[in-house]
């Protein structure tokens, strides 16, 4: 791999261990991914979830944990990071803990993980939606992010260039500066590979999570998983905030795409498709059609009894306008006794939602706010819980492979919340 000058320097240990040991890592690791340079990245996504056992280990003894998450043989002490960095998601909520049974003597070593690498220049976002709580990167920048959601999205509705990263490659980004420069940095491999087509016309968000878990699965049966698909038909109007989050991250979880262009809308694809499109002539094209979108609902919602026990939203972290929605919507009303309605959330959107009344109006409803964590991280259920309704593909997804006896209902923000009112799903 070539070095630059300060790389070297860098290597050679002349600005410390810290740096020098993350770096010997990122070159193995581009080597591993047949990079020929590193490169800068100006925005790091990292994780700092500390399992309970590890936490209760730790205790202080964080150049142990340093010396983990870089895979070292010498234990660490960091200094200042080099870029602007913020957290995934973490395994506990803060202030539910106990609800999730967490003892007070890991949430305390948590805190203390926490308040050390605060130090160091870690925001704890605690979230897998960095771009609604302040690390927005601009087109063109290299980014060391994890979270497929976060990473899909950054990649083609920002104009930002990464790859999904881990815990290990996230913190010697933020510690070096730098990334191997592999995969979505390189502009040659961000070309699209096959054409989907809608030949419908989307209503809801959840129709666009249905849409992103149809082309991640296409692709998946195709082989093509990580290959890049363009969207044409898309109307102007819908390219939401929400809608692109939500189809994105279904589309990271049944096919593992990282990158998707909308024909006139997404940044690289505003010039037309023979300027994204790798060989136009030779490029599959695949029309969506309304059966396909049906037939995704019926893939996730698994459910024949029309009861609902408990209903999960927020995945990925829900937005303050989708917090507004629902607010609305319970406005004046309450939900069932005998259900749960769980919405997870950055911790500044909870703040500002609660500053703002939103929050307020879910709490007095009976709904619960989370911050910081999601299901998937915590495998968590309540006692007998056996049919769960959400409006995320991607939720669905991951808590029936979590609990595969749960059944479940997929819908719109608008069916979860009537079930959650009702007790009863009534969603089409």
């Amino acid at each position: 791999m070539f070095l630059t000058k300060e790389e070297e320097k860098v290597l050679n240990g002349e600005y410390g261990i810290p740096r020098q040991e993350a770096l010997k890592f990122l070159i193995k690791y581009g080597e591993a991914l047949g990079a020929e340079r590193l490169v800068s990245v100006q925005s790091v996504h990292t994780a700092m979830a500390v399992p309970e056992q590890f936490a209760k280990m730790i205790r202080g003894n964080y150049p142990l944990l340093n010396q983990v998450l870089l895979c070292s043989k010498r234990q660490i002490e960091l200094g200042q990071l080099e870029v602007f960095t913020t957290t995934h998601v973490c395994n506990i909520e803060p202030y539910y803990y106990e609800y999730f049974g967490v003892s007070e003597e890991v949430m305390q070593a948590n805190r203390e993980i926490r308040a050390h690498y605060t130090k160091k220049g870690i925001i704890f976002t605690s979230t897998c939606t960095p771009y609604l709580v302040g690390n927005i990167p601009v087109r063109g920048n290299h980014i060391a992010w994890m979270e497929s959601s976060a990473v899909v999205y950054a990649n083609s509705v920002i104009g930002a260039l990464g790859n999904i990263e881990g815990i290990e490659s996230t913190l010697a980004a933020a510690i070096t500066g730098k990334i191997p420069y592999a995969g979505f940095h390189i502009p040659e491999n961000r070309k699209a590979k096959v054409i989907f087509h809608l030949d419908i016309i989307l209503e809801k968000q959840s129709d666009f999570d249905a849409l992103g878990y149809f082309i991640g699965e296409e692709l998946e049966n195709m082989g093509m998983s990580l290959d890049v698909p363009i969207i044409t038909g898309f109307k102007q109007g819908q390219a939401t905030q929400d809608n692109l989050k939500g189809m994105g991250a279904a589309m990271a979880t049944s096919g593992a795409v990282q990158l998707y262009h909308i024909d006139q809308v997404t940044p690289e694809a505003r010039s037309g498709l023979e300027n994204i499109v790798e060989d136009l002539g030779k490029t599959e094209k695949i029309v969506v059609k309304m059966e396909d979108i049906k037939r995704t609902y019926d893939i996730l919602s698994t459910a024949t009894d029309p009861k609902v026990d408990l209903v999960i939203l927020g995945c990925p972290h829900f937005s303050l306008n989708q917090l507004k929605e629902v607010a609305l919507l319970l406005e004046g009303k309450r939900i069932r006794d005998d259900v749960i309605l769980w919405i997870f959330l950055p911790a500044g959107l909870k703040e500002l939602a609660l500053a703002r009344g939103f929050g307020k109006m879910i709490e007095k409803a009976g709904g619960m706010l989370m911050m910081d964590t999601c299901p998937a991280l915590m495998q968590f259920k309540p006692e007998n819980v056996k049919i769960v309704a959400s409006n995320s593909a991607k939720q669905i997804h991951y808590f029936s492979a979590e609990f595969p006896e749960i059944r479940t209902w997929f819908g719109s923000v608008r069916d979860c919340i009537n079930a959650a009112i009702s007790g009863k799903w009534g969603g089409n």
